[in-house]
């Protein structure tokens, strides 16, 4: 039961990272679409656990908005981790704080090789013309993904 959420908030993560990539910007709405989903989902979780995920995902908030203040990551990407830490189990957050590194690797080498090879779809989205910015949110929906997938096949 505590994984059904973290399924239920993939299609927003997805549409965070289309928006990423298309725009470089990620709508407050789909934080906040997050966040309602979140709320919807706590009356299932344990009460400790909603407490542990909501202190999480506020350590994670005061941190990459320290981190935004020095135009290191975007407002939105900020939000939508913290939205997305809501998510994960905290007895996971270790595994997701590697699988979060990872796909940020991941992003990073995706978007040298679009930037390097400029696909006819992708002519127009700002991430592949502002060559001096990473879209996060990219990095961000694969880790979900991902630990979904991992924690998955460690439950079965």
């Amino acid at each position: 039961m505590d994984l059904l959420p973290l399924v239920f908030v993939q299609p927003i993560l997805f549409a965070a990272a289309v928006s990423d990539l298309r725009h470089l910007r990620i709508s407050n709405k789909l934080s906040l679409m997050a966040l309602g989903l979140f709320i919807v989902c706590c009356p299932f979780l344990p009460f400790d656990e909603v407490v542990s995920r909501l202190l999480y995902a506020g350590i994670i908030f005061v941190f990459g908005f320290s981190l935004f203040t020095f135009h290191i990551v975007g407002g939105g990407d900020v939000k939508i981790l913290s939205a997305l830490v809501l998510f994960i189990p905290s007895i996971s957050l270790i595994l997701f704080a590697y699988v979060f590194s990872a796909c940020l690797l991941v992003g990073i080498v995706l978007m040298i090789g679009l930037r390097s090879f400029r696909p006819n779809f992708a002519t127009d989205w700002a991430s592949i013309q502002q060559g001096r910015t990473l879209p996060m949110g990219i990095s961000i929906a694969m880790a979900a993904i991902f630990q979904l997938y991992f924690l998955l096949a460690v439950v079965q």
